[in-house]
C-alpha cells in the first residue's frame, strides 16, 4: 500500500511537472526572498529570457519588473508570504529586449511539510487586450468629442446666420461711401469664416457618426 501511494504520488507530480511545461501561460515560482526557483517555457517566451539566466536570481535582482510596478510585486510577494489570500492583480513585465509586458499575475502560497514556504505564480498576458481597450476608450472620448462639436455647431450655425444676413443687409443699405462700410466688410467676413469653421464641425460629426455605424475607426 505504502508503495502504492508513493507510485502514484509520483505520477501526479509527473503529470502537473507536464501540464507546467505546456502551459500557454508563464508559470514560475519563488522562494520568500522572490528569487526564482522554477521558471516554464511559456515564462521564457514571454519574457525573452532562459530559464538558466533567471533560476536562483530575485525579480528585482533580475529586472524584469518595470519600475512602475516594482513596488506591487513586492508588497504581493510579502503579502502571499504571510499567508494572506491575494486576488489577481496587474504588473508590467520589461522582457529582454526591452520592451514592456503588462500580465496579470494569479499568486498562491505553497507551504512545504517542513515550513518552508513557496510562491507559486500564474502570469498572463493580457498587453494587447488591455491595448485595445485603451485604444476603445479613446475612440468613445473622440466621438463624444465629435458628437459635442456636432450638437455646438448646430447652435452656433442658426443665430450666426441671422447675424450674417443683418450683417449683410446693413452692408447693402449704407453703400460703399458710407464710414461704417469697411468694419461692416469685416464683420461680414468674420461671420463667413466662422460658418466656414461650424460647417467642417458639422461634417466631421456626420463622418463619425457614420464610421461608427459601420465599426470603423475613428478618423479624429
Amino acid at each position: 500500500e505504502r508503495k502504492a501511494a508513493a507510485e502514484g504520488l509520483r505520477e501526479s507530480e509527473q503529470r502537473y511537472a507536464e501540464l507546467v511545461q505546456e502551459a500557454p501561460d508563464a508559470i514560475v515560482s519563488l522562494d520568500a526572498e522572490g528569487r526564482f526557483l522554477s521558471f516554464n517555457p511559456a515564462a521564457e517566451r514571454i519574457s525573452g529570457y532562459s530559464a538558466a539566466e533567471i533560476m536562483g536570481r530575485s525579480f528585482v535582482e533580475a529586472g524584469l519588473v518595470a519600475e512602475g510596478s516594482l513596488g506591487k510585486g513586492l508588497e504581493e510577494l510579502q503579502r502571499v508570504v504571510s499567508g494572506e489570500g491575494r486576488p489577481p492583480f496587474e504588473l508590467t513585465v520589461v522582457r529582454k529586449d526591452g520592451s514592456p509586458v503588462m500580465l496579470e499575475a494569479n499568486p498562491r502560497l505553497i507551504r512545504r511539510p517542513d515550513g518552508v514556504v513557496r510562491v507559486q505564480a500564474t502570469l498572463r498576458d493580457v498587453t494587447e487586450h488591455r491595448r485595445a481597450e485603451e485604444a476603445e476608450r479613446r475612440a468613445e472620448a473622440l466621438r463624444s468629442v465629435a458628437l459635442l462639436a456636432g450638437a455646438a455647431a448646430h447652435e452656433i450655425n442658426n443665430p450666426l446666420t441671422i447675424v450674417s444676413a443683418r450683417v449683410q443687409m446693413l452692408v447693402e443699405r449704407v453703400g460703399p461711401d458710407s464710414p461704417l462700410h469697411g468694419s461692416l466688410q469685416k464683420v461680414l467676413a468674420a461671420t463667413e469664416r466662422i460658418q466656414d469653421i461650424v460647417g467642417s464641425m458639422a461634417l466631421i460629426t456626420r463622418i463619425e457618426t457614420a464610421a461608427s455605424h459601420e465599426g470603423l475607426p475613428p478618423i479624429l
